[in-house]
């Protein structure tokens, strides 16, 4: 779904900030039991997380697991654009 409306470009845009605004002020400890981190690039993973975790991991992603490529599977509904437009921002 294309996010055409200006409102909507807007929110996503302050989203994007004050998520990576968050990030900075938080803590991680990793618990890499899978050896996701120490895996090179060539192995494949799934990640399967909650919900209430979806903002974080594009900027948990990047910044463990920096040198693979990722893609998300969100739903085709409204809102679901709206988030895969956020997380597209993260790259």
């Amino acid at each position: 779904m294309k996010i055409e409306e200006w409102w909507a470009r807007c929110l996503i845009g302050f989203g994007y900030w004050l998520i990576r605004l968050w990030v900075r002020t938080l803590r991680f400890d990793l618990d890499d039991r899978g050896g996701v981190v120490q895996a090179g690039a060539q192995h494949a993973f799934i990640f399967a997380v909650w919900h209430n975790r979806l903002l974080l991991l594009p900027s948990v992603f990047r910044r463990f697991v920096s040198p693979r490529h990722a893609a998300a599977l969100i739903s085709a509904s409204r809102d679901g654009g709206l988030i895969a437009a956020l997380v597209e921002r993260f790259g």
